[in-house]
Order: C-alpha cells, then structure tokens, then sequence
C-alpha cells in the first residue's frame, strides 16, 4: 500500500505461502483479502512454487499471467552446501551414539515446530499404530504444545521409542541420523527442511499441499499422503519401514534431485537476472 502511494513503479511480491490456508474463520476470510490486495496492488508477482502458484490462480488471488516462478522455486535462502551428504554417515553414527539408538533401527524424523499446523497429532497417531523396532525422532522448539492432543503428547513423553529434542544448531546431523522425514503440515511456503534433508540423502513423507510437493518427486525421493489423514499417514510410513532396500535407493536419488533443482547459487543467479529484467522492462 504504501509502495502503490509513493509512486512506486515496481512493486515485486513474493509470493512465499498463503498464510490463510492454516486459519479459520473470520480469520481465514480476513488473512485471504489481505492477501489478495498484496497482489493486486503489486506490479508483479514471484511464487515460491508452481504448486503455489496455481492455487493462488484457483483461488483467484490473481490472474496467471501475473505471476512467474523463478527456477524451480524455493525460498532462495538454503544453504545447501551446509548439508554435505558426504558426511552423512559420519553424522547418523554419532548422532545415533548420542541418544543409544541401534544402527539397524528405523528412524522416523520430524524437524519443524512442535505445533498443530504441523501435523504432529496426525505424527503421533500413525506411528503409534505401527510395529515395533522402529523410532521417532522429533527436533523442534515446543512453543505450540498447547496446541497438541494432550493425551497423545504426554504418551509420546513417556514412550522410550520417541526421542524429543529441542531446537538444534547443527540439524544437519539430526537430517543424517533420520531415514524418512515426515512433514505431515497443514500448510507450507515452501518446505525448506524437506530440500535439506534430500540434500543428506533423507527421503520425505509429505502432505499433498502446495510447497512440499514440489520438493519431492513422488515415488522417487519422497511420497506424498493427503493431509489430515492419519490412516494414509501410516500406510506410508508402514511401508517405507517394509521396504528399508528401497528407501535405500530413495536416499540415493534424494541427493541429485537437490543438486538439480534447489542450488542455491544457481536459483541466486536467475533471481538476480529477474530483477534485472523487470528494471530493463521498467525503465
């Protein structure tokens, strides 16, 4: 608004989630205009994703040919060099040492806020209904756990196979120590821990929702399970902890992926020239 009332002639959104997916109403209603008015007063509009990009033309945000998507699309702000794959052994053994877990024990992984909108209700549920000889490992500031089913945080307290952890400066060895993570969110701008994760070599369970779908490719490094959906939660997870071979391999593909699609360094290139292209076109 103010950029619109100083004659500002180029006013670029970036498009970085729809907050309002998350709410409900009046909220939902009052966060969706707001929402609307940052595109229609903007010049021009950069998604974080494709999938972004076509539920906001769905919704009617703003009409399509308004809107491009730099690269792939992600935030821009990983710094994927940070999660070396090739240290990834190193680091799940000595993460794993640090809270005695066995080398051959399955670990789920979750890395996030510990919160509703994340999804850790549907988490603890799905993997209460697995076997045995698996973990969950879950590493998170706790601000939303009143936001939790009581009953199910307080079981995952008490229970020995889930491991809680707190917020962490080196998550890159916690990504290591993980075989799946699981983003089962409500909603998401863009995913970063998934594109993290891949980057060490750990595939990703993620809600069909925009985001973290498009950091995934489903069936390769990752699946996707409709969100809120705790019975479809738990097939996937019972099947990655019946298929470990193929998770495995899932690891292996995870690491190109990133490298071809989320370099940070190449996606900084491409914003850079689309600045320059939108100063050109303006000028």
């Amino acid at each position: 608004i103010a950029a619109k009332r100083a004659g500002v002639r180029i006013r670029n959104y970036h498009l970085m989630g729809l907050r309002y997916l998350g709410l409900s109403e009046p909220a939902r209603s009052v966060f969706k205009t707001l929402e609307k008015l940052s595109c229609k007063l903007s010049t021009h509009i950069e998604c974080i994703t494709p999938s972004n990009l076509e539920l906001s033309v769905k919704e009617g945000l703003f009409p399509r040919e308004k809107a491009v998507i730099v690269g792939k699309g992600s935030t821009g702000d990983g710094e994927l060099e940070r999660f070396d794959h090739r240290m990834r052994y190193q680091w799940r053994k000595d993460i794993r040492e640090r809270y005695s877990i066995k080398d051959n024990d399955f670990v789920f992984g979750f890395a996030g806020r510990i919160t509703k909108d994340k999804g850790i209700n549907e988490l603890l549920e799905a993997y209460n209904g697995l076997s045995t000889g698996s973990k969950l490992m879950i590493v998170g500031g706790k601000e939303g756990i009143d936001t939790l089913d009581p009953q199910l945080w307080n079981e995952a307290c008490r229970n020995d196979n889930i491991i809680i952890i707190d917020n962490v400066s080196d998550i890159e060895r916690y990504y290591a120590a993980m075989d799946i993570i699981v983003l089962p969110s409500y909603r998401e701008g863009f995913g970063m821990v998934i594109a993290e994760a891949a980057a060490i070599g750990t595939p990703a369970i993620v809600s069909n929702i925009p985001g973290p779908t498009d950091v995934i490719e489903e069936g390769s490094t990752g699946f996707a399970i409709e969100v809120k959906n705790v019975s479809a939660l738990a097939e996937r997870m019972r099947y990655c902890l019946d298929n470990t071979d193929e998770v495995k391999r899932m690891s292996q593909r995870c690491v190109q992926f990133i490298k071809d699609h989320f370099d940070s360094n190449v996606l900084n290139e491409k914003v850079l020239e689309r600045k320059l292209d939108l100063l050109t076109r303006e000028r």
